[in-house]
């Protein structure tokens, strides 16, 4: 009779423990679909919010305009995106194509590439910048990539 009761604990014990196992595994594989799920939707919002780039023009008497879009994979060219950020905001730019091809700045709004003021684009990220008004630079040949911040600075 002995050996009947040792058995059958032995067997509940046995029992018990794989439902203790079952139950944790099932847990554990909840928590692994919801923490799975988190890191998609975040890796999600990461690359939506890399193929956006902002253009911040600074008008130099305190005003300032901020434009953010979308930018394909391939990037987007300084003219294309003053052209869209004009579209959407209401600018006046003006532009000049001279005889080598290359597209100029002339103006947005009313303030003037002359000779004492100047547009100038900066990227900050990769502490880069150049003057708009020199004569070698060509607007198509500046690319914004998706997650650029761009500052176009009126001095």
């Amino acid at each position: 009779m002995k050996d009947v009761i040792v058995s059958n604990t032995l067997y509940w014990i046995v029992i018990s423990f794989m439902m203790i196992i079952f139950v944790v595994t099932i847990i554990f594989n909840s928590y692994l679909f919801v923490l799975d799920n988190k890191i998609t939707q975040q890796a999600n919002l990461s690359r939506v919010n890399s193929q956006k780039s902002t253009i911040a023009i600074y008008y130099g008497d305190g005003q300032t305009k901020t434009f953010r879009g979308y930018v394909p994979t391939e990037g987007l060219s300084l003219y294309d995106a003053l052209l869209s950020s004009a579209e959407a905001g209401g600018l006046k730019i003006s532009f000049i194509k001279d005889e080598e091809g290359r597209i100029r700045l002339v103006s947005i709004d009313r303030f003037i590439n002359d000779g004492k003021n100047c547009w100038e684009i900066e990227i900050p990220n990769i502490k880069w910048s150049r003057k708009l008004c020199d004569a070698n630079i060509d607007l198509q040949k500046i690319y914004l990539t998706g997650g650029t911040i761009a500052h176009i600075v009126y001095k």
